[in-house]
């Protein structure tokens, strides 16, 4: 009996922790959206082509820094995306029909997509790069490069690519594992023989940690948090330096173990922000800090604005100041800006609605 009731506990005490992850994953989205914002506030020192002109100096320790935070942010959200997908479909009855989960999923990341792309980010860079109406139509109306809203086309492909196949991937862990590999596979080779229209090839690349995300809501992250958060940090780590290091050999064998480790990174990297992120939200207590509530619920207009904020203050400060100081700038400029301007927007009710807030 008293057995029974400490069973009875255990399972009682994870149903609690089941929600409360489900409830900090707002907490969760919001800091992924910010490392993204801070990842474009040091890019630009990191030696990639990322904007016109060159920095005035280099800085190998925000190469560093940027390649590791891309190594897990976008690809933490994606699984962040399918562990909700999994409780909201499996658990709350929701998406059940395909074209209610279309018409919620164009309302969320489409319409925002052509309505921030037409007002804002095509406007904008094209004050700073010299794109052509080609370039505008390739890049921008067929989706193949839309500067960082490439996130929503992709999140959109992974959506219906997943929903198509979710009762498979419900049922069965191995052809759950083959979808994922498929689709790793599939988007390697597809982006480099075709155009990335709609991000097609790049929504197949992200299949995988979006399954992922599914199988920890499915199964329970406690059995990934045994070990701790500190294991999964130095095991990404340690893994990130052994990747670079390969990417500096020549040679197809160098290339697939690169590319296999590198897959393997951004998995762990996404489960050990995850987990991180899930933690931290225990411990700031976030639902009541209004000042963290409250850039929770904009988290996702500040990263479709920010980048081009950025572009403005990089314009105006490089070589003028430190690049770290420059980075900073960068920061507090794209999230403040981003900020203002989404309140303005959403003191108008069909503004929030193209901007794709939840009604």
């Amino acid at each position: 009996m008293l057995l029974t009731d400490r069973q009875t506990d255990r399972q009682t005490d994870r149903q609690t922790d089941r929600q409360t992850e489900v409830d900090n994953c707002s907490f969760v989205k919001c800091c992924l959206m910010f490392l993204v914002v801070f990842y474009h506030s040091i890019l630009f020192y990191s030696g990639i082509d990322w904007f016109v002109g060159k920095p005035l100096y280099g800085v190998d320790s925000l190469k560093w820094l940027s390649g590791w935070l891309n190594s897990f942010h976008i690809y933490a959200f994606t699984l962040v995306s399918g562990y909700l997908y999994f409780c909201l479909r499996y658990e709350k009855g929701k998406y059940q029909q395909l074209k209610g989960f279309l018409v919620n999923k164009i309302k969320r990341l489409i319409v925002p997509y052509f309505f921030v792309c037409i007002i804002w980010v095509v406007p904008i860079t094209c004050l700073f790069f010299n794109y052509t109406a080609g370039d505008i139509f390739k890049n921008y109306l067929l989706a193949t490069a839309p500067s960082q809203l490439w996130f929503l086309w992709m999140l959109f492909d992974v959506f219906l690519i997943v929903y198509s196949m979710s009762g498979v991937i419900y049922k069965s862990n191995v052809i759950s594992l083959i979808i994922s590999l498929v689709s790793i596979i599939i988007g390697a080779i597809g982006g480099k023989l075709f155009p990335n229209v709609f991000c097609i090839w790049t929504g197949f690349s992200y299949v995988a940690y979006f399954i992922f995300g599914c199988k920890i809501r499915q199964y329970g992250s406690y059995k990934l948090d045994r070990l701790g958060v500190f294991p999964w940090f130095l095991a990404h780590i340690g893994l990130y330096v052994v990747v670079i290091y390969l990417k500096s050999f020549n040679g197809l064998i160098f290339k697939v173990s690169s590319f296999a480790l590198n897959v393997i990174l951004q998995l762990i990297g996404a489960v050990m922000a995850f987990l991180v992120l899930q933690k931290l939200a225990g411990y700031v207590d976030w639902k009541n800090n209004k000042l963290i509530k409250a850039f929770s619920q904009i988290s996702m207009p500040i990263f479709l604005l920010h980048q081009q904020l950025i572009y403005f203050s990089i314009y105006l400060f490089n070589g003028h100041v430190n690049p770290y100081v420059n980075a900073i700038i960068n920061m507090v400029f794209a999230i403040v800006g981003s900020a203002i301007i989404t309140k303005l927007l959403y003191k108008v009710r069909v503004l929030r609605v193209l901007m794709g807030e939840k009604q």
